[in-house]
């Protein structure tokens, strides 16, 4: 009985003390619907200060990055003050740091986003 006390007591710990210590909001179930997985380990890395992983993509010189939106209307995110480099569609390149990653996945219009890579040439 008390083996079985003990147990719980350390359940109830460990669930009501889990996840403090962020001071970033985990991703919303939005963000986790419009955000591919590579762009959501890149915020969820960023925001728990976690080691930065090689593999990663990297940020451009001026440390942002190119992301692949799909749109309703690219000239929203340009109303809205993104720097939007190409647009084919319903697609735009846009460039952002990961701070606004969150805020252009808020955007109604915005129906989901990719990080991009950088060509390379061969």
């Amino acid at each position: 009985m008390t083996d079985n006390l003990l147990r719980l007591c350390a359940l109830v710990f460990l669930a009501a003390f889990s996840g403090c210590g962020s001071s970033v909001p985990a991703l919303t179930p939005d963000e986790q619907l419009k955000l591919d997985p590579a762009l959501q380990r890149l915020i969820v890395a960023a925001s728990s200060g976690a080691a930065e992983d090689a593999a990663a993509p990297k940020p451009d010189n001026d440390g942002r990055y190119s992301v692949v939106a799909r749109v309703s209307s690219p000239d929203e995110l340009k109303k809205a003050g993104y720097e939007v480099s190409s647009v084919f569609g319903d697609i735009a390149v846009v460039h952002v740091t990961l701070e606004q990653v969150r805020s252009l996945a808020a955007m109604p219009g915005v129906k989901s986003l990719g990080i991009g890579s950088l060509n390379q040439t061969q």
